[in-house]
């Protein structure tokens, strides 16, 4: 049999390579896949997290989770304002097991150890798309903050059209720095929602999550369709 020599060790590298590369794009595509199902799995956990809340309160969801507040009714505590695009150095921690809807999502009495926050697999409110940003932080989602004050919550049941209004937007880990998502974002600062393919998930107050591209919900966050509501 014939030693191969260098021209057919040469002809398999290239044929290896070859194959490399077609495989490779299929394997990203494929992972994020799996990427976008797990986060919309994580928004209908939140959502169910959210209308227990609600059934336990009047019907009234939770405030939205403000960096400069931390109030027993917030969903999230923690967060702090900052130049965007945030780097690891300049962001803090959120802290989800001390906002509202913590019990409805893990029980009453859950704890977590060690940096739990930092991993997907064991965080609902956390993408598996996010980089050491997204990880430090430990949420990638923001309540529509249209949707509560400290004034007085939104009763899910006074939502007019609840599939076009929503609960919970998906928000790029360099731009996230609390749990809340404000449309009156100043031009220079619209939160960055490129997470899946460039757009993102987003659950509506009826529990049906849809992706969006980025160009979509700018055009909604400057026209408010969406975010403001009617009362029945």
């Amino acid at each position: 049999m014939r030693r191969p020599g260098i021209p057919d060790l040469i002809a398999t590298g290239a044929c290896i390579i070859f194959l490399g590369g077609m495989i490779s794009p299929t394997l990203e595509r494929s992972r994020e896949q799996i990427h976008r199902a797990r986060c919309v799995s994580n928004l209908k956990r939140l959502w169910r997290a959210f209308s227990a809340y609600a059934q336990e309160h009047e019907g009234r969801l939770p405030w939205t989770g403000r960096c400069d507040r931390n109030w027993r009714e917030d969903w999230t505590w923690g967060g702090n304002i900052v130049a965007v695009p945030q780097t690891p150095e300049s962001v803090t921690r959120i802290e989800t097991e001390k906002g509202s809807i913590w019990p409805y999502v893990y029980g009453s009495f859950s704890t977590k150890d060690g940096e739990w926050y930092r991993d997907p697999a064991r965080n609902i409110y956390l993408c598996p798309t996010v980089g050491e940003v997204g990880k430090i932080r430990g949420l990638s989602y923001s309540m529509n903050y249209d949707l509560a004050s400290p004034s007085l919550a939104t009763r899910l049941e006074d939502i007019a059209s609840p599939q076009g209004v929503f609960l919970l937007l998906e928000e790029s880990e360099f731009t996230l720095n609390d749990g809340c998502f404000s449309r009156y974002s100043r031009e220079n600062d619209i939160p960055q929602t490129e997470v899946h393919g460039g757009g993102a998930n987003h659950v509506f107050c009826d529990g049906h999550v849809q992706w969006l591209p980025r160009e979509q919900l700018e055009e909604k966050m400057w026209s408010g369709e969406g975010f403001v509501w009617q009362q029945e």
